[in-house]
C-alpha cells in the first residue's frame, strides 16, 4: 500500500465503523484509538482486515445450509453436548444461566452454533 495518508485513514475508520454492529462499535473505536500512533499504512491493513471481516460476516448468512453447517473436511457440524441448546444438552435452566452470565450477545452465539436462538422451545432438528 503505497502513501497512505491520514484521509485514507479517515476514510477506512468511517467505512469500519459503518460496517460494524452496534455491540462491537465500543471495541472498534477503542482498537482504533490504540492503533492511532501507528504509521498510516499500518493502521490502513487493520482497518481493512477489520472490513473484511464484518462482511464476511454478513455474507456468511447466503451460504447454503450444507456449507455454513459443515466443518472443513465436509462433515457435518455437530453442536457440543454442554451446549444447552444441541439436542444433547437441552436444558432450558443452563440457557437462561448462560443469557445472564455471558450477556445475551455470547449466549445468543451459542445457540446459534446448535441452530436455535434464545426462547427456542426446541433443539433444532436440522443440527443433530
Amino acid at each position: 500500500m503505497a502513501d497512505v495518508t491520514q484521509e485514507t485513514v479517515d476514510a477506512l475508520v468511517l467505512e469500519a465503523q459503518l460496517a460494524c454492529p452496534a455491540p462491537k462499535r465500543a471495541e472498534l473505536d477503542a482498537d482504533i484509538k490504540a492503533q492511532a500512533h501507528m504509521p498510516f499504512a499500518t493502521q490502513a491493513r487493520f482497518l481493512e482486515g477489520v472490513i473484511r471481516t464484518f462482511e464476511s460476516v454478513k455474507l456468511e448468512k447466503y451460504l447454503p445450509d450444507a456449507i455454513r453447517n459443515s466443518n472443513s473436511d465436509g462433515t457435518r457440524k455437530k453442536p457440543a453436548k454442554t451446549n444447552p441448546w444441541s439436542k444433547e444438552g437441552w436444558n432450558v435452566s443452563a440457557q437462561g444461566k448462560l443469557v445472564l452470565s455471558m450477556g445475551e450477545a455470547k449466549a445468543a452465539q451459542i445457540a446459534e452454533a446448535a441452530g436455535c436462538k434464545i426462547g427456542s422451545t426446541k433443539w433444532n432438528a436440522d443440527y443433530v
